[in-house]
């Protein structure tokens, strides 16, 4: 007789189990007159803050074997009961991603032409968020970790990039401006 396997929910790559995020604007109309301090603001412009968090990536943990290789790589493997399955495939999930954007808008009203200057910051207070995990450590790869077994390991093939794509992208700031034209439309009566 064949051994049953537990009846268990297996995830897939893509389940993030929770996800949230705040988003909070501010607008000042060009008739507000706000003091802070005892000082006048400017008024007309527009301030969003965007706050987003959400559960790491999942990724199939892998358990060391207590064996080495010949040359004294450890063994890692996801299928210690050996039935030729991973014992938890996509069990577990990376720590959290998080980040904070900031869009600040300013306008200008000129001849019927509005202009908005806007500075932008994506990634705002630089979380280095982990995009490729490392399924021993359960974050980003970073140099001189343990690898599974058959992966690129920098101790024996001196192969190792440090690469960007192994966490998400850091903090990028925008400045720019745009220009608004007022359309007309006229009509024809007979």
């Amino acid at each position: 007789m064949l051994p049953e396997r537990a009846i268990t929910e297996d995830f897939l790559l893509w389940d993030r189990p929770w996800q949230a995020s705040v988003n909070l604007n501010f607008y000042v109309s060009p008739q507000r007159n706000l003091k802070l301090f005892g000082l006048r603001l400017p008024n007309n412009w527009n301030l969003n803050l965007r706050y987003f968090s959400q559960a790491g990536k999942r990724y199939t943990p892998q358990f060391f074997t207590d064996s080495f290789t010949n040359n004294d790589k450890p063994i890692y493997t996801d299928d210690v009961d050996r039935n030729e399955q991973p014992d938890d495939p996509y069990g577990k999930t990376a720590e959290r991603w998080e980040w904070v954007n900031a869009n600040f808008e300013k306008y200008f009203k000129l001849r019927g032409t509005t202009f908005t200057l806007f500075v932008e910051a994506i990634n705002l207070l630089n979380r280095n968020n982990s995009n490729i995990i490392n399924p021993i450590t359960g974050r980003a790869y970073e140099f001189g970790d343990a690898t599974p077994t058959g992966w690129n390991d920098p101790y024996t093939e001196k192969t190792f990039e440090a690469k960007g794509s192994m966490r998400s992208l850091l903090r990028k700031q925008s400045l720019g401006f745009t220009l608004s034209f007022k359309s007309y439309s006229a009509t024809y009566d007979e």
